[in-house]
């Protein structure tokens, strides 16, 4: 083993830094440019102790780096690459308490994550210079900002959580998923739509958190907000993955102009108690409206409606717009929750390609031939794919699968003077349920007409006729039945 003490200098490093003894940076500053050697050798590899001190490591250079071995604790940590990124690798994560500064390159995390201290901050950010992957911010009893410097698909896109632990320490797990915010719920409070785009889940441990605040939330061009020079329905909606969770719009503390993108908005405060395990562990963001004008829905439904016919389950919606929808996505589970087996699509079955853009919508119709068990009970989820490729879900819907043909006994019987009848119909049709007496005579008509598929019950007063034995008869298509009570005065 070692001790090397940096003489509080510049120290370039044109190579890799490779340390498997003690390193004690003081308040040196060291600029690492070496590329990443493949394997375990890596740009900056640290086994051993590093001492950060109150100096800056630098990475820059031209080549792709890489920052691996054991976690490294950086004091200031800065970005600043001609090209190539830097990647988190093996599988350690890396921290900086001091000051992370973004100049140009970006750092690429993997299944690690970049852990920010609690007393770190960033500086810089943008399009050319951002973190993909995964952020965590430590969080103490102190209320703070923590900015996540997340970016994808070339664009900036931080997002700020100003929050505190009610004890101890929580560390709060970011990350940026570019899919529809409705994958979270699609129950809202106070919004209309939130995005079909992305969104951010924040995963807490350590103690439990209070988030009273999100801001600097940066919207770009890809975000399909509304132009308004004064936009005062925009908003950002925060979740947590409670047994009900719900979109909730919070209120901005200042009305954005949104004809000139990208911009950043922040909530007012508020407060949102997030768990450190459990249910309520996971906090979500997003960009929301109170208006279909910001990130216009692909879809808007009518209805969805769901019947089981003699061919099987049909099922039938009615869209009023459309925005660049590709087609649908029909799957069933026995569970809300998961387990949802695709049925059908609209990349193989030409009755659900969409409409594309349309300011009429269209109606669609599917029939499902499955086997399905008779008084069961399913969910039919009904989803949308838009021009982009992004999924996301329209309806999701419980259905009962009617129980097959019967007609039960009468209850009470004996009876005097009411009884109660009832009957399940497999399929709709004509139905008729009337009464007899022992001679054939019919003396009373329950119901006549075409019934849907389903369970009914019927109370009857039979006060108008004598005592005696009678027969009720269900007929519906070619199902019939017939049972008989006795009324006794």
């Amino acid at each position: 083993t070692y001790t090397f003490n940096a003489d509080g200098g510049t120290m370039p490093i044109t190579g890799r830094l490779t340390n498997t003894g003690t390193f004690n940076a003081g308040t040196s500053s060291i600029t690492v440019s070496g590329a990443d050697g493949g394997g375990s050798n890596y740009s900056f590899a640290n086994t051993g102790t590093f001492n950060a001190g109150t100096g800056t490591v630098t990475f820059s250079g031209g080549s792709a780096q890489t920052i691996g071995g054991s976690l490294t604790t950086f004091n200031n940590l800065t970005v600043n690459k001609s090209g190539g990124a830097i990647t988190l690798a093996g599988s350690t994560n890396q921290q900086v308490n001091g000051t992370l500064t973004l100049t140009n390159g970006n750092i690429i995390t993997g299944s690690n994550a970049l852990i920010l201290g609690a007393n770190s901050s960033v500086s810089g950010g943008s399009n050319s210079s951002f973190v993909e992957g995964n952020i965590a911010g430590i969080y103490t009893t102190t209320a703070r900002l923590h900015n996540y410097p997340f970016g994808s698909g070339g664009l900036y896109r931080r997002i700020g959580i100003r929050a505190s632990a009610t004890t101890g320490t929580a560390t709060l797990l970011g990350t940026l998923l570019n899919s529809s915010a409705e994958s979270v719920t699609s129950a809202l409070s106070g919004l209309t739509n939130v995005s079909t785009i992305r969104y951010y889940q924040f995963q807490n441990s350590g103690q439990n958190l209070n988030v009273t605040q999100v801001e600097n939330f940066r919207g770009n061009t890809d975000d399909n907000i509304g132009s308004f020079a004064t936009n005062n329905t925009l908003r950002i909606g925060t979740a947590v993955n409670s047994a009900s969770p719900v979109w909730t719009g919070r209120v901005l503390s200042s009305v954005p102009n949104t004809t000139s993108l990208p911009i950043e908005i922040s909530s007012q405060p508020f407060s949102q108690s997030v768990n450190a395990s459990g249910s309520g562990s996971i906090f979500y963001a997003t960009l929301a409206s109170t208006s279909l004008s910001d990130n216009p829905l692909p879809v808007e439904l009518i209805s969805f409606a769901i019947t089981a016919e003699r061919d099987g389950v049909k099922l039938k919606w009615e869209t009023a717009s459309e925005v660049e929808n590709a087609g649908f996505i029909l799957s069933r589970s026995r569970s809300r929750e998961t387990g949802f087996e695709e049925i059908a699509s609209y990349r193989t079955t030409d009755a659900l390609v969409g409409k594309g853009t349309s300011a009429t919508g269209g109606k669609y119709e599917f029939v499902d031939r499955a086997q399905l068990l008779p008084g069961e009970t399913y969910y039919y989820r009904l989803q949308d794919v838009d021009f982009n490729g992004v999924i996301r879900t329209t309806e999701l819907k419980e259905f009962t699968m009617p129980k097959a043909y019967s007609l039960s006994q009468n209850y009470p019987n004996p009876f005097n003077p009411s009884t109660t009848i009832e009957f399940n119909l497999r399929y709709p049709g004509q139905t008729a349920l009337e009464i007899y007496n022992l001679l054939g005579q019919k003396v009373m008509t329950v119901v006549e007409g075409n019934l849907a598929a389903g369970s009914y019950r019927y109370q009857l007063n039979l006060s108008g006729l004598s005592s005696g034995m009678y027969l009720y008869r269900l007929r519906s298509n070619e199902f019939v039945a017939t049972k008989k009570m006795l009324l006794v005065k």
